[in-house]
């Protein structure tokens, strides 16, 4: 139900979803929290606006992994990509972001240390989940195995999803629409 919602979805929808409504929770609460000017000792401002983080980048990976297991089922499975991979490229930042926040809030040198390599780990995971999007988005609106200046600009696109939704998300409009064609109305054999 989810995916589907994030496939038919029009571009402004995502948009307000993805981009608009968690960077206004996240400004009113940096405005609310420097109307207070809290003592370095409270963290309740800082954990609020960590949440509210988590959510808007939560959000950005459930979109891109409705978008990725819906492309990895409309093209050839010999293409080499891996749903399951990309599950775990999306699941792993969004469980690090709720484990890593609070590490991050209460610094010290030994929490830097330990959380360093789950940090790179969460952006690499990051960054596969928008080359297999864009990777997909490619083969599937071509239909041949897809080179990097094939699936080059979707995935900048991707990685500036602001602007990129509005690119992105027509394209997969039209694929689902036709792909749900195709499920509603099979094509007919002639003898």
């Amino acid at each position: 139900m989810i995916r589907t919602f994030f496939l038919r979805a029009k571009n402004w929808q995502i948009f307000l979803l993805v981009f608009i409504i968690p960077t206004s929770a996240e400004a009113i609460g940096v405005l609310s929290a420097i109307a207070k000017i809290p003592s370095p000792n409270d963290f309740r401002e800082r954990e609020f606006l960590s949440g509210l983080f988590a959510i808007g980048i939560s959000i950005v990976l459930l979109w891109l992994w409705s978008l990725g297991s819906f492309l990895v089922q409309i093209i050839q499975p010999q293409q080499g990509l891996n749903r399951g991979l990309l599950a775990f490229a999306v699941s792993y930042p969004a469980t690090y972001i709720l484990i890593g926040i609070p590490i991050i809030l209460h610094p010290s040198v030994w929490s830097f240390a330990v959380i360093f390599p789950f940090h790179v780990l969460a952006f690499g995971c990051v960054i596969y989940a928008l080359y297999f999007v864009s990777r997909t988005l490619a083969v599937a609106e071509s239909g041949r195995p897809a080179t990097l200046s094939d699936f080059g600009v979707p995935f900048c696109l991707l990685w500036l999803y602001p602007v990129g939704i509005w690119i992105i998300q027509p394209r997969i409009n039209r694929l689902f629409a036709n792909t749900r064609r195709a499920d509603l109305f099979p094509a007919t054999t002639k003898i």
